[in-house]
């Protein structure tokens, strides 16, 4: 029997997720919303009354896997590039170390040869040097951002 991750919004402030075997997405809803299973408390959101979106109902491949209790808190830096030429893209990091050296990659081209002299290894400062430059913003309307977000993952394991 197929298995679905169903996930619940409830009681304004938190999501809560199961796992469940069933015949089809309507069944895991259908036993969802009957709570016919084991919620497993997670995250924090603002959000003011119970739904379980049909949409978010993801069948899984692999059956060996299990949702643990609880979160993982962790960071990501996001990376945004827009300079007119390619598509915007969003790079994802990891380890803080390396999406400072790719922001600075990306910054180089609109930093003066000052710019690179003084904030050499610290993109952060070059950023807002180039800001106060340009008057708030990249010239050409590009953007290139570094952001810093905060996640809680979801670990899942192997049975």
């Amino acid at each position: 029997m197929p298995r679905y991750r169903v996930t619940q919004y409830r009681d304004a402030r938190q999501i809560f997720a199961a796992i469940i075997p069933a015949d089809s997405s309507e069944a895991a809803l259908a036993l969802a919303e009957g709570d016919n299973c084991h919620w497993i408390p997670g995250d924090t959101h603002a959000l003011d009354e119970r739904d379980i979106p049909f949409d978010e109902i993801q069948e899984l491949d692999d059956l060996s896997v299990v949702l643990e209790p609880g979160t993982i808190p962790t960071k990501i830096w996001l990376l945004h590039i827009d300079d007119g030429d390619n598509e915007p893209s969003v790079d994802i990091f990891s380890h803080k170390p390396s999406a400072l050296i790719a922001f600075e990659a990306a910054l180089t081209p609109y930093m003066t040869g000052e710019e690179r002299r003084t904030f050499s290894g610290d993109p952060e400062a070059a950023y807002e040097s180039i800001l106060k430059r340009e008057g708030g913003d990249l010239p050409y309307g590009h953007v290139c951002r570094l952001d810093e977000h905060r996640l809680s993952v979801y670990p899942a394991t192997p049975a």
